[in-house]
């Protein structure tokens, strides 16, 4: 018997309208330091780190380097939403919104981006101590057919 987590029930899906301003991750990361090309002999990940709640393990999720490296993609550290500081119900202080994918790499209260050579291994739904979880790891999932897109970047 496999435990079902708390959550959300939102069946084929959800729609939202807001209009995200912040800077491009690519932007952020070459400014930290991050070099542009990284070698190819080695996947690259980038992985986030959230703060939803103190109490719990961090969420962490993760794209790869490419991916958000790429300035077609439009993945953004958004810090506005509807040209007001972010709110903390969705994701105070930066928010990783990343253009055509599930919303579950969106990561919110974001405390850290770092690169790695492997993927996040945060669980994809939350595990209480002492659940009945499948040992059978689950493909992760990254783009979504439609998911959302980016109509206009300014400043």
């Amino acid at each position: 018997m496999i435990k079902r987590s708390n959550g959300f029930n939102w069946g084929s899906g959800v729609v939202s309208c807001a209009y995200w301003r912040g800077s491009l991750l690519r932007d952020v990361l070459l400014g930290a330091g991050v070099p542009e090309h990284l070698p190819e002999s080695h996947r690259f990940w980038t992985n986030f780190s959230g703060a939803d709640d103190p109490n719990e393990r961090r969420y962490e999720t993760c794209i790869s380097f490419q991916y958000g490296m790429d300035p077609r993609k439009d993945v953004i550290a958004a810090q506005f939403m509807n040209d007001e500081p972010l709110p903390p119900d969705h994701g105070h202080p930066v928010r990783v919104i990343i253009s055509g994918y599930i919303s579950g790499r969106w990561a919110t209260h974001m405390l850290a981006a770092d690169m790695k050579t492997n993927e996040s291994k945060c669980p994809s739904t939350a595990v209480k101590p002492g659940s009945i979880v499948s040992t059978v790891s689950p493909k992760p999932q990254f783009a979504m057919v439609i998911s959302s897109g980016v109509g206009y970047i300014g400043i």
